[in-house]
């Protein structure tokens, strides 16, 4: 008796699966609809500097003096509008000091393409049906090289170290400002 109460558990749980199934499963579907998007370029932002975290591992005086690269155990850059609105992420290199110019960007939030658009209608067994939009954008934020100007990087240093048995920080700050191909420092006072 037992037995046959299991078989009439089973057997309607695969009654109701498939009967949800022929619901929600398509057994059709057609394309009936594709049309191509236009999209033009975006008003280009300029971008106006780089903001910059660096995290060093070391004294004041060793890095004043004695700056060792190895030390700098992270760096976080983005670059920035003239209004300090973020509008990318931005890399620097390790050796901060030997850190070549960059050269200014033009940032695009949209940039200039085509997409296809499909409207796909789906039947299921009882031939309810219904349609789904979708299409193939991609993520178009571009930025792109400007010649014509160099970028400033606003460096922020944060620094640690430990002295016997306590730990220590200290903060700086610097504007690297480009000159002839090359930055030249100056700590930073605003």
């Amino acid at each position: 008796m037992r037995r046959s109460y299991k078989y009439l558990i089973v057997g309607g749980v695969v009654v109701g699966l498939l009967g949800i199934g022929s619901i929600v499963i398509p057994v059709h579907s057609e394309i009936i609809e594709t049309k191509t998007i236009h999209v033009s370029n975006s008003t280009p932002v300029k971008v106006d500097h780089i903001e910059a975290d660096l995290r060093y591992e070391g004294t004041e005086t060793d890095w004043d003096t004695s700056y060792d690269p190895f030390n700098i155990s992270s760096i976080q850059a983005a670059y920035y509008d003239n209004q300090d609105n973020y509008i990318a992420d931005a890399s620097l290199n390790d050796d901060i000091h030997a850190q070549s110019v960059i050269s200014g960007k033009q940032y695009y939030s949209v940039t200039k393409h085509n997409y296809t658009e499909k409207i796909t209608q789906y039947t299921n067994l009882y031939h309810h049906s219904w349609k789904l939009k979708s299409n193939d954008d991609k993520d178009t934020n571009k930025l792109v090289d400007d010649s014509s100007y160099n970028l400033p990087i606003l460096l922020h240093i944060n620094g640690h170290y430990r002295l016997g048995k306590y730990n220590h920080s200290w903060e700086k700050d610097y504007k690297l400002t480009p000159e002839n191909g090359k930055y030249v420092w100056s700590e930073d006072d605003d």
